[in-house]
C-alpha cells in the first residue's frame, strides 16, 4: 500500500507549479492515474441482468386460460338449455328430444337442457303437465317439492304452490319428497298428494285424469281458493270473493268453454253469486 501511494504522490509533483492545469493536462492526469491504480481496483462494466421469469406470472396464464373455458362452457351449456311456458287460457303439448310427450296445462313451465338429453333425461316442472313417456332410460320431473321417475310410462303431476300430487296412468311411477325423502310406487290408477310433509297415497277415476287436456275440470273437496285460481287461468280473469270461502271445500266441475257456464257452476254451489264487469269478477253471498 505505501508503494501505492508513492506512486501517485510522484505523478501528481509534476503539477505542483500550476495553479489550474489545462483540460489536457487533467486529462492526462486522470489517464496516469489509471495506469498506476491497481487492477483490482479499476471499474468493470457490470453486464446487463436479465430479470429471472416470475413462476407466479406462468399459474396467471394457466388460471386465465381455465376462466376462458369455464366461461365458454357455461355459455355453452346454457345456450343448450330450452324453456317452455305456457300462459293463461292456453294449453300446449310438447314433444321432448326422446320423443316422450308433455301436454302442459294453463300457466305451466317446463325447463330442460337439450345437450345433456341423451345422457341423462330429466326436465324441471312448475305448474301441471300430463306425461307421455317414450321407454329407455330414468325420466325424472323435478319440482319444488317433489321429484317423479319413471322408465316408460303416462302420468299426471300437479305442483303449484304448496301443492303436490302425481296420478298414474300407465307403467310404474317413483315419487319422492324433496324435504324427507320418503318415496312411494304408484301403479295405474293409483295417485299420491304431498300434505304435511307426507305423502299420501289415494286411488282414483282414471277416466277423469286427463280430463283437464279436454277443457274439464272436476274438483272433489278442493279447498276453494285452488277452485278459483284455476277458473281464473283457464280465462284469462280475475275473480274477488270473501276471504273466508278460501278453505271452503268445493266438489264439482267446470270446463274452459263458457265462463258464464263456469262461474254459475262455482259460485252458486258455494253459495255465492257472480257478478262480471269485463275481465273481473266479484263473487258475493247470496241474498236470503
Amino acid at each position: 500500500m505505501e508503494n501505492f501511494d508513492k506512486k501517485i504522490e510522484n505523478k501528481l509533483s509534476s503539477y505542483q507549479h500550476e495553479e489550474l492545469p489545462s483540460d489536457a493536462s487533467a486529462k492526462r492526469m486522470f489517464e496516469m492515474l489509471d495506469e498506476v491504480l491497481p487492477q483490482e481496483t479499476k471499474v468493470v462494466p457490470l453486464q446487463e441482468v436479465k430479470p429471472a421469469k416470475s413462476v407466479s406470472s406462468f399459474f396467471l396464464k394457466v388460471a386465465a386460460s381455465i376462466a376462458i373455458l369455464l366461461t365458454a362452457g357455461y355459455a355453452f351449456y346454457t345456450f343448450n338449455e330450452v324453456e317452455i311456458s305456457v300462459g293463461n287460457t292456453a294449453q300446449k303439448e310438447v314433444i321432448l328430444p326422446d320423443g316422450s310427450i308433455v301436454t302442459m296445462n294453463s300457466g305451466s313451465q317446463i325447463q330442460y337442457n337439450k345437450l345433456l338429453w341423451k345422457l341423462k333425461r330429466e326436465l324441471s316442472l312448475e305448474g301441471e303437465a300430463f306425461f307421455e313417456v317414450e321407454k329407455g332410460e330414468k325420466f325424472v320431473v323435478n319440482s319444488t317439492l317433489g321429484r317423479t321417475q319413471v322408465l316408460g310410462t303416462s302420468f299426471n303431476i300437479y305442483a303449484r304452490g304448496k301443492k303436490y300430487e302425481v296420478k298414474c296412468s300407465t307403467g310404474k311411477v317413483l315419487v319422492s319428497s324433496n324435504r324427507t325423502n320418503e318415496e312411494v310406487i304408484l301403479l295405474p290408477g293409483e295417485g299420491v298428494v304431498l300434505k304435511e310433509e307426507i305423502l299420501r297415497p289415494f286411488e282414483y277415476n282414471m277416466e277423469e285424469n286427463d280430463d283437464w287436456r279436454q277443457g274439464e275440470f272436476y274438483f272433489d273437496q278442493a279447498f276453494f281458493d285452488i277452485v278459483i285460481a284455476e277458473l281464473e287461468r283457464q280465462y284469462g280473469v280475475t275473480v274477488s270473493y270473501p276471504d273466508r270461502y278460501k278453505k271452503e271445500r268445493y266438489t264439482g266441475y267446470f270446463n274452459n268453454k263458457d265462463l258464464a257456464m263456469a262461474l254459475k257452476m262455482v259460485s252458486e254451489a258455494m253459495g255465492l253469486e257472480a257478478k262480471q264487469k269485463g275481465k273481473n269478477i266479484e263473487m258475493i253471498p247470496l241474498k236470503e
